[in-house]
């Protein structure tokens, strides 16, 4: 049996999020009948007004540097690689996610899957990134597999994927 894990966000400058989450549709087959997907209702892990389903890393309760501002799920960007990111409450194995964010001028950020907290010393340690950066303001040129969307370090993001600037959602 897989071990379920925690979606993660790391942030290390301002971002704001909405995020909803839905297990994945499975099949189910009966006899004679065609295969129809299961429909699941969305587990919405932000709901505009508090964060209570997420804690920190390796911790019972939210870091410092989070706020919650105009139904919007904020961070200042502190922290830094070890200190600051959150864990969803809930363990999920099998999702598809969804989420609207805005990052800060020269922002770099990302969401993790699949982290599991152990003896892991940061969440880079056991899961992988969906990279979410200023691609057209970050200080350094950024390689392919650095981008918006990028599963970092492993596939580059869709060529066909837009990225608006920092000042819109």
């Amino acid at each position: 049996m897989r071990k379920k894990s925690h979606i993660l966000l790391l942030i290390s400058s301002l971002l704001l999020i909405s995020v909803t989450l839905t297990p994945s549709c499975k099949n189910e087959v009966q006899k004679k009948e065609p295969k129809t997907p299961v429909q699941k209702e969305w587990i919405v892990l932000f709901n505009g007004t508090d964060a209570s389903a997420w804690r920190g890393f390796k911790n019972d309760s939210m870091p410092a540097g989070w706020t919650v501002k105009d139904s919007v799920l904020i961070t200042s960007g502190e922290g830094g690689d070890l200190g600051g990111d959150i864990i969803t409450r809930e363990r999920f194995e099998d999702f598809k996610l969804s989420l609207e964010w805005k990052i800060s001028e020269g922002g770099n950020s990302g969401v993790f899957f699949g982290v599991v907290e152990g003896d892991q010393h940061a969440v880079y340690a056991s899961g992988p990134e969906y990279q979410l950066i200023d691609d057209i303001g970050f200080e350094y040129p950024l390689e392919p597999w650095q981008k918006t969307a990028a599963n970092y370090a492993m596939h580059f993001a869709d060529s066909a994927a837009a990225v608006l600037n920092e000042a819109r959602w």
